[in-house]
């Protein structure tokens, strides 16, 4: 998959199923789930990282037709990145979340892998496409280094744990430590034009706090957010996508740009004042909007 089309992908919901869950895969099939990330790495005990890794193209070749699958491969410095890398490269893999990524040598590294590997698999047409999660400290720092230049590369992921903990922060109810490191990520990803894909809520039980979670990160440019549940998948889904009162506001605007100069600002009837800029967001609602309806067949 060029990495052009994979910027394309709808990724309203990443769902994590840990590798060696049989029960949480099935019921990650079941999902309307945007993208599977298949693990490989922290939820994944050491004693079964082998047989996670055996079974993940078992699963490519069950989920690989109706959802984008990922899988999170361990980190370059863990020693077993190199076997994940030998071991799910398939046809039907869309691409591979790279665990604590430090900065772009660890991405140039993954890509150098999956090129090889691609090449003796016969998959060099279609390179998979790489997502860096950030979190450690010395990643958002290089948050436009993980990015620029890296041509598999198509957004950026926020791993808040992880981040607090080498922030050696407690963390805070209202989340105000997470919102420097959430934009800069946000940021960075939509600076090239990819996905940004904000960390998953963790109270699975707390469907309110999960919605308002993820309308703040819409808010803050994010484009879906990774769930650790199903029943996060619905949210997360409905969070990420316009309302149908936006698309209408979107269509109205386009509809009276359309006859009027497009380089100069005009005012809808109503006495609302658009420009290029407003126009351009409206542009991507309706093509949201739209991407979404032929998901669900609409």
């Amino acid at each position: 998959m060029k990495a052009s089309d994979a910027k394309r992908l709808l990724m309203r919901s990443l769902l994590f199923v840990p590798g060696h869950m049989d029960r949480f895969f099935e019921s990650a099939l079941r999902s309307d789930a945007d993208a599977l990330v298949l693990d490989l790495e922290d939820s994944v005990p050491e004693r079964l990282k082998d047989a996670a890794r055996d079974r993940i193209i078992e699963m490519l070749e069950r989920a690989g037709d109706r959802f984008s699958v990922f899988v999170r491969v361990n980190s370059a410095e863990s020693g077993r990145m190199e076997g994940d890398i030998h071991a799910i490269v398939h046809e039907k893999l869309a691409g591979v979340v790279l665990s604590k990524a430090r900065g772009p040598r660890d991405v140039r590294y993954l890509g150098a892998c999956l090129t090889e590997r691609e090449g003796v698999c016969g998959l060099s047409e279609q390179p998979c496409c790489i997502l860096p999660l950030v979190e450690n400290c010395m990643a958002v720092m290089a948050v436009d280094g993980l990015v620029s230049g890296l041509e598999r590369v198509v957004g950026l992921v926020f791993g808040h744990e992880d981040f607090l903990a080498d922030l050696q922060a407690p963390g805070t109810k209202d989340e105000r430590d997470l919102f420097v490191p959430r934009a800069l990520v946000a940021i960075a990803a939509r600076a090239v034009g990819g996905v940004a894909i904000d960390t998953p809520y963790l109270q699975l039980d707390d469907v309110d706090g999960c919605e308002q979670r993820a309308r703040k990160s819409r808010e803050l440019g994010f484009s879906g957010m990774l769930v650790l549940h199903p029943r996060q998948v619905e949210v997360a889904n409905r969070a990420f996508s316009p309302t149908l009162e936006e698309v209408a506001e979107a269509r109205k605007a386009l509809e009276q740009a359309g006859q009027a100069d497009s380089n100069q600002s005009i005012s809808f009837k109503d006495g609302r004042f658009t420009a290029p800029p407003v126009l351009l967001r409206a542009r991507w609602m309706v093509e949201l909007y739209r991407r979404i309806m032929a998901k669900v067949g609409k």
